[in-house]
């Protein structure tokens, strides 16, 4: 299965949703996973770096740029799932990668800014179905505040609904300062003792692996 951390704005926590799904999977799943770093600022690599060093159970990475369809293609005959981060814009490397991914996830924040992006995802999204009718496209809200009486998430949810074709995940995630403290070590919340954390990464595999 090749997973792909898609989307059309930078800072909505694709690298943190990737390296978390990458650890839940081969630490609670032992699945054979490996991350693609298609995104030029190298974070995911930087992470999977800071892991080994830390004497963590490794987490393969592999850095790809260009057409990246290829390359998809054979690591997916290698490992059960191959989880691709890319950078936050519409770039070749995205594009090739829609090609031949089973799942596209799109990581939004519950901001106007953010939402104003659904157009532009819907249309890319639309062009690579012409090349690959597999591909599922899916939304999680994420950096939700947790804060009870701030709606946004709520509101965004609304907002999001008027495009019906990208499902809008259940799961979400929320702006807590676990992930900013695990990835600093190379580490994933399902590797810490805050079970909100861990149970939202697990609804989000849950959710969209059944």
């Amino acid at each position: 299965m090749i997973i792909l951390m898609g989307g059309r704005k930078g800072g909505p926590g694709k690298t943190t949703l990737a390296t978390n799904l990458a650890v839940y999977l081969k630490i609670a799943k032992n699945k054979d996973v490996i991350i693609v770093d298609a995104d030029h600022q190298s974070t995911a690599t930087r992470w999977a770096q800071d892991r080994i060093d830390n004497n963590y159970v490794p987490i393969p990475t592999l850095q790809a740029s260009e057409n990246i369809k290829e390359s998809l293609l054979d690591l997916a005959r290698k490992y059960e799932v191959v989880i691709v981060d890319t950078a936050g814009r519409d770039s070749k490397e995205q594009r090739t990668a829609m090609i031949t991914a089973d799942i596209m996830i799109v990581p939004i924040r519950p901001s106007q800014f953010d939402l104003d992006t659904m157009p532009e995802v819907i249309k890319i999204y639309k062009d690579a179905k012409d090349f690959n009718e597999k591909l599922k496209c899916y939304v999680i809200l994420s950096m939700c505040p947790t804060h009870p009486l701030v709606h946004e998430r709520e509101e965004a949810i609304g907002y999001i609904k008027d495009y019906p074709e990208i499902k809008l995940l259940k799961s979400f995630i929320c702006d807590r300062k676990i992930y900013r403290d695990v990835a600093s070590t190379g580490q994933g919340v399902w590797e810490s003792n805050n079970e909100k954390d861990k149970n939202e990464i697990k609804n989000i595999v849950k959710e969209i692996m059944l």
